[in-house]
């Protein structure tokens, strides 16, 4: 039996959702990021939530995101770049660096729409099932 692209995308959304549920249970030592998922479709909002109230300093994929330091970070539309491990550190006041434990975002691209040419074929391939259809019916008659 073949499986279908359909049925295969959704085996890969399911697949990265429970990665990325997995992994970000976190450690129970560490300090851990929130969020209201684990994974977000590519032009809405997000958002990520620091424990605390001190300045943090986000990082994506261990390199620092500039001038973000506060304990939200907010994506107005996530892009399909904006999927990675996400960090964030302080400095506590013993000049200790503090380091939350990693939260992994996975950004699933958009829906897209069916391109005309598309549509011509869904068009033509409609015509051509009516079609097939009428001539069973004109046979069994």
């Amino acid at each position: 039996m073949k499986v279908s692209t359909v049925t295969f995308r959704w085996a890969m959304i399911a697949m990265l959702v429970v990665s990325c549920m997995v992994i970000n249970m976190g450690s129970a030592f560490g300090q851990n990021i929130m969020a209201s998922d684990p994974f977000a479709v590519e032009g809405e909002s997000f958002e990520l939530t620091a424990p605390g109230a001190t300045p943090w300093q986000w990082s994506l994929d261990d390199g620092e995101l500039s001038g973000e330091t506060n304990q939200t970070l907010s994506f107005g539309a996530l892009a399909l770049g904006d999927d990675g491990k996400y960090t964030a550190t302080y400095e506590d006041g013993a000049k200790a660096i503090v380091t939350s434990s990693p939260f992994y975002l996975g950004v699933l691209p958009a829906a897209t729409t069916i391109p005309v040419s598309g549509l011509i074929g869904l068009g033509l391939l409609a015509g051509a099932c009516a079609m097939g259809g009428a001539a069973v019916l004109r046979r069994k008659k």
